[in-house]
């Protein structure tokens, strides 16, 4: 019986990290205003961009943020709306990221994923997206979440595809191990156990 017990109740932690896997946040809100992230390692994420990747802060000029008050995007110039690439520090199966800008013009991004040998996974764009009137506080007129699955991911890039070619301030990065739940057929082995182990408990305490 004990052994029983103890069997079922290892099957449930096995299970549980599975079902309640963390991702990493990073929503830039603790840098300075204008800080640079070329070659930089933010929270141990390296970030590259062929030209200058920056921190918004409120309202600036295309910034735009969904948690407040911090977003990255490429310089006040709009003649700059490259791609720039996150390099985790571990592998990961998956990414998301909120794109977007303070309103008005039609916006597009898409995100391509690699795997250390610089070969791409999987890749997801969004559709055309915007037109909204502009938000005067920062945060974000028009605005898309997009994630995307893969295994081993290295690093992904970012870039966007607006038809305006004004680009997209960033915000939200979020990667890690993606949140799975157990096969139903799991779910019923293990439900099966547990009456299981209810009828032998039963069935030992009516013989005493």
């Amino acid at each position: 019986m004990k052994k029983i017990f103890t069997s079922l109740i290892c099957l449930i932690f096995v299970l549980l990290p599975i079902q309640f896997a963390i991702a990493e946040v990073l929503n830039f809100d603790d840098l300075a205003g204008d800080y640079v992230l070329n070659n930089q390692f933010y929270k141990g994420v390296l970030f590259t961009a062929a030209g200058t990747l920056k921190v918004y802060v409120g309202n600036q000029d295309e910034a735009g943020y969904s948690s407040p008050h911090n977003s990255i995007g490429p310089t006040q110039d709009t003649s700059y709306s490259g791609p720039f690439t996150a390099k985790f520090p571990t592998l990961v199966n998956f990414v998301q990221i909120t794109g977007g800008d303070q309103g008005y013009d039609f916006d597009k991004f898409k995100i391509e994923v690699y795997d250390s040998n610089h070969v791409v996974i999987s890749s997801a764009e969004t559709p055309v997206f915007g037109g909204n009137p502009p938000t005067n506080d920062g945060s974000y007129g028009d605005y898309y979440t997009l994630s995307i699955s893969g295994l081993n991911i290295a690093y992904a890039k970012f870039i966007p595809e607006s038809p305006s070619g004004y680009g997209v301030s960033w915000d939200d990065l979020k990667f890690g191990s993606q949140q799975v739940v157990p096969e139903p057929a799991t779910m019923l082995l293990l439900g099966s156990g547990l009456v299981g182990l209810a009828a032998y408990g039963r069935k030992k305490f009516f013989k005493k």
